[in-house]
């Protein structure tokens, strides 16, 4: 009943974040910087990798391939304007991330996939700031397909686009598989690589992600203007 109910919110005009009645003009950036360890769908494992990004109801923009590797990087960078949302679209809209292998004779394989959603961004102060995301396919549900380290921002109608200083660092430039251990605990490995990272001696590994849980409460209170001579309920779905 969002649709058609559409005409009658264009009645009211809001131009706040929470409660949007009518379409608004929103500019979504996403820059591409690297991928880690994606799983290549050939014998070898390798991959040529590039990454197809679709921002909601826009035409999809993609990366320039890389050849027979498994750590891409790309550093680049993506706009996405005119993007209309009303308050609907802005909470089922996502900005979609699809790592794929590039084939010369075949069809490209997917390698794997990632979503933030629209609303999400908007709530986590209008950003993800260069913010590893774990890649997954249908057929391996469980287990990431690859790594993939972007920033991106949505921005509506007279928001200012965030803006960081050179060195600025992100929750993809932790290394969480140090950070949160004391020295006295780690083991002899942790302890090499944290004596690399001292002599500026980069190691490059597979990116810390952190798993949380979370409870999802929803209460559904009532609805309006429905269809006369119809059987209404409601379904919904959590991944």
């Amino acid at each position: 009943f969002f649709l058609s109910s559409r005409r009658r919110h264009t009645r009211w005009r809001s131009v706040s974040w929470a409660r949007r009645c009518v379409q608004e003009t929103d500019l979504v950036q996403v820059t591409v910087i690297e991928g880690r360890y994606l799983k290549g769908v050939d014998s070898s494992g390798s991959a040529d990798p590039y990454i197809k990004i679709t921002c909601g109801n826009l035409d999809p923009q993609v990366t320039m391939p890389r050849e027979k590797t498994n750590m891409a990087v790309w550093n680049q960078s993506f706009t996405f304007d005119h993007l209309m949302m009303n308050e609907y679209e802005l909470e089922t809209w996502e900005l979609l991330f699809e790592a794929y292998d590039r084939n010369v004779v075949f069809t490209d394989s997917l390698m794997g996939s990632c979503s933030i959603g629209l609303g999400t961004m908007q709530r986590h102060n209008r950003e993800f700031f260069r913010s590893w995301l774990s890649l997954f396919n249908s057929e391996k549900p469980k287990e990431p397909q690859g790594y993939l380290l972007v920033s991106c921002y949505i921005v509506g109608p007279g928001d200012k686009a965030p803006v960081h200083a050179e060195g600025d660092v992100g929750m993809g430039d932790i290394d969480f598989s140090q950070g949160l251990v004391a020295v006295e605990d780690m083991t002899v490995a942790q302890k090499r690589i944290k004596l690399l990272h001292q002599k500026n001696i980069q190691i490059v590994g597979k990116p810390g992600v952190l798993n949380r849980a979370y409870q999802l409460a929803i209460s559904i209170y009532k609805a309006e203007r429905l269809p006369p001579a119809c059987n209404p309920f409601i379904a919904v779905r959590c991944s």
